[in-house]
């Protein structure tokens, strides 16, 4: 059995968690933590760090690492400055669900068609820019061939 220092343990302690939990899957993979232990990181969070490795409940029961009355002193644990507003982080929030997150739907849609717009924007601009240079490219060469007629 790996050690829980090693990085593959990490990734299967998540994989095991989503395997049952798999609507959470795609939010913890989006966040920090689920980046960065994806990548191997043992230092960052994974599900039993919030939601304990034995005594899981659903965040409505008041025995929960994550309930409301829980929720920042489960996060104290690794953030120790971590304050009320830290606590209000939503960690599995989908910015498909625009129903229960409005505020991270729109941000997700706002952002998803300004990066369009800017990539658009300047693909445009590069194909015209190739253009122009092609332009000039073909005016100076014909200028040249003019000045130096063939003896």
């Amino acid at each position: 059995m790996p050690e829980a220092s090693d990085a593959d343990f990490v990734r299967e302690m998540v994989r095991r968690c989503t395997s049952c939990h798999a609507r959470y899957a795609r939010s913890f993979a989006d966040t920090y933590h689920g980046q960065a232990s994806s990548l191997g990181s043992v230092r960052a969070a994974t599900c039993p760090d919030c939601h304990t490795a034995h005594q899981v409940f659903a965040s409505s029961d008041l025995r929960s690492s994550v309930a409301p009355d829980h929720v920042l002193e489960t996060c104290r644990s690794c953030h120790p400055a971590a304050g009320e507003n830290f606590a209000e982080f939503q960690p599995h929030a989908d910015p498909h669900d625009a129903e229960r997150y409005p505020h991270v739907y729109w941000s997700y849609r706002v952002m998803t068609v300004l990066l369009v717009g800017v990539f658009a924007l300047f693909g445009v601009h590069t194909v015209l820019w190739l253009a122009r240079v092609a332009v000039e490219y073909v005016r100076s060469a014909g200028s040249e061939s003019a000045a130096h007629p063939e003896e």
